[in-house]
């Protein structure tokens, strides 16, 4: 599980803490500040990952945001899908 190491402030936190911060150096650090705990949660739930199972994911799993699937069932078969939620489309990898 990623963790972040820094402390990230909240809007009152920048406000308060930091008088000297203007709204829009706020504005752009909370930016940030969401897009890391995006990509933290995207990290931690798997999204990112490969996707693994028994047998062909044709119109069985739909592609998450790594658009790879691994059948696991015998020798591994790498799929492909270019299309993000799709569950239709997956390419075998040669």
């Amino acid at each position: 599980m990623i963790e972040t190491r820094q402390t990230i402030y909240t809007y009152g936190e920048c406000t308060d803490e930091n008088p000297q911060f203007t709204e829009n150096m706020t504005e752009d650090y909370m930016g940030k500040h969401e897009d890391i705990n995006e990509l933290i949660n995207l990290l931690n739930n798997g999204d990112l990952s490969p996707q693994s199972g028994t047998g062909s994911p044709e119109g069985v799993v739909q592609a998450n945001y790594s658009l790879l699937y691994i059948d696991t069932s015998g020798p591994n078969v790498l799929y492909f899908n270019d299309t993000f939620g799709a569950d239709t489309g997956w390419v075998s990898v040669p």
